[in-house]
């Protein structure tokens, strides 16, 4: 569920600018303005998003998040990444389904776990997903775009965002849960995690 937004977040959020000064040879001060204007995107769609996952639930969102900007990706580069109104237009563009991930994602690790283990739980598979594939990205984006080229990074992110969604339909939907009573929706092997972790704090 992590590893497509973080590597799709470092591509477009991170490095399209640095890919435009260095690749295409767009002005440092235009490629600025377009991430400038692109993040002002992207914050102002988070409430738009939360709103919607508010009324229809996590899960639906989270698709559109990852099925969308996969359904994106190839066409924005087909825009000329060298033109600062393009690369602004494009990054735009992402930032509308980058979006829907970034404002739903943490409440949805929130729901998914009971509140005695959600640091332990969370915290250690998000930080070795993150590390895994958003820590790697920069040096796979840069080795696949000299030796095969950059549509073969690309098919990677999308190969990614693909594996993200089908791990999203396997999410139990957590908008609306009470989680001071979470314990009871969740497998029996973590309410056993949460009841031993409990002795121990008493004891």
């Amino acid at each position: 569920m992590t590893v497509g937004p973080t590597v799709v977040y470092y591509a477009w959020v991170i490095a399209a600018p640095a890919y435009a000064i260095t690749n295409r040879h767009l002005g440092s001060t235009a490629a600025l303005l377009a991430g400038v204007l692109s993040n002002l995107v992207l914050i102002a769609v988070l409430p738009c998003w939360g709103a919607l996952s508010d009324r229809i639930g996590r899960r639906p969102v989270l698709l559109i998040s990852n099925l969308g900007t996969a359904a994106t990706l190839f066409p924005l580069q087909t825009l000329d990444l060298g033109n600062a109104v393009q690369l602004g237009v494009a990054m735009s563009l992402a930032m509308v389904f980058i979006g829907a991930g970034v404002s739903v994602l943490p409440a949805a690790y929130a729901e998914m776990f009971p509140t005695r283990i959600r640091t332990a739980g969370l915290a250690v598979p998000y930080s070795v997903a993150v590390a895994a594939f958003g820590g790697t990205a920069p040096y796979l984006q840069t080795w696949i775009g000299r030796t095969l080229g950059p549509a073969y990074f690309t098919g990677y992110v999308v190969l990614l965002l693909l594996v993200s969604a089908a791990t999203v339909l396997t999410l139990r939907e957590g908008r609306g849960s009470d989680l001071s009573t979470l314990h009871q929706a969740v497998p029996r092997t973590m309410r056993k995690a949460e009841n031993h972790d409990t002795a121990r704090s008493a004891g």
